[in-house]
Parts: C-alpha cells; sequence; structure tokens
C-alpha cells in the first residue's frame, strides 16, 4: 500500500528510487567523512560488528550474512582491515579452514572516532527532518528490518 501512495509514475516520486538514492548519499557522505580515517563505510561497518560481537566467535562468514555482502567482498575488506592493523585472525581449533576475527588495540583506538565521524553524517542527513521525524523515520526503518520480509 505504500508504494502506491509513492507511486505516480515519475521517477522522483518513485518510493525504490527515493529509498536506493538516499541510502547511496548518505554511504557517499560517510565514505568522505572516514577517508580522513584511511577507512570505508564497508571497513566501518564490518569494525562495528566486530565490537558488537566482541564476546563471540566471528567468522567471515557471519560478517557476510549479517552484513549482507559476499563472501570475496568480506574477505577483501578482512584483509584490507588486517593489513592496516585493525583486526587479526585466529585459526579455529575445529576447522583449520575457519578464522574467529578479533580487533586489535589500534582499532578500539580509531572506533570512537568512526563513530563520531559516522554520527556527524547521521546528524546532517537527518537534519531536514524534526526531531519527531527523525524518530518516526529510524522507528519505521527498524520496523522494517525487524520483520524481515
Amino acid at each position: 500500500m505504500l508504494l502506491l501512495l509513492f507511486w505516480k509514475g515519475d521517477t522522483m516520486d518513485d518510493f525504490g528510487y527515493l529509498l536506493m538514492n538516499s541510502a547511496k548519499k548518505l554511504r557517499h557522505d560517510l565514505n568522505q567523512a572516514l577517508e580522513k580515517h584511511d577507512v570505508t563505510s564497508a571497513q566501518w561497518a564490518i569494525l562495528k560488528h566486530l565490537q558488537l560481537l566482541e564476546n563471540h566467535q566471528v567468522t567471515s562468514a557471519l560478517l557476510s550474512e549479517r552484513l549482507g555482502f559476499d563472501k570475496p567482498t568480506t574477505s577483501g575488506i578482512i584483509s584490507r582491515l588486517e593489513k592496516k592493523g585493525f583486526l587479526v585472525k585466529h585459526a579455529s581449533a575445529q576447522d583449520k579452514r575457519s578464522f574467529s576475527l578479533k580487533l586489535t588495540p589500534q582499532a578500539y583506538k580509531i572506533i570512537p572516532k568512526l563513530e563520531s565521524s559516522s554520527q556527524e553524517v547521521t546528524s546532517s542527513f537527518l537534519s531536514t527532518y524534526t526531531p519527531e521525524e527523525q524518530r518516526l523515520f529510524v522507528d519505521l526503518l527498524k520496523k522494517k528490518l525487524e520483520r524481515n520480509d
């Protein structure tokens, strides 16, 4: 029903177009803000997930699944983060082909800076909305993701 409200035949009123281009702009702005830390938005997503899951065994397969990245993309991002000194791989005792991933002290040092940059971009992105509209927007996005449909 929501899609019908936005569809008028004009691209600028197409819900999918608006959502995808908004996400593209947000990702672009985030990449620009993170560039000063030599981190991309995809690398930031992996670092943040490793931080959130720090008390669990995290593999590249789990990160791929949670972030919606394909396995080769995740593997490449992990390799770049490892070269930058932000994470280390530990061989799994159960499966020699699998590695668990852990953040390094260097990563824990930069994460607050990345969070600050991310918050600034998000605040700027949402600044055209009133505080009530911001809460509603975020709540609707959460609701959609929680339903997972």
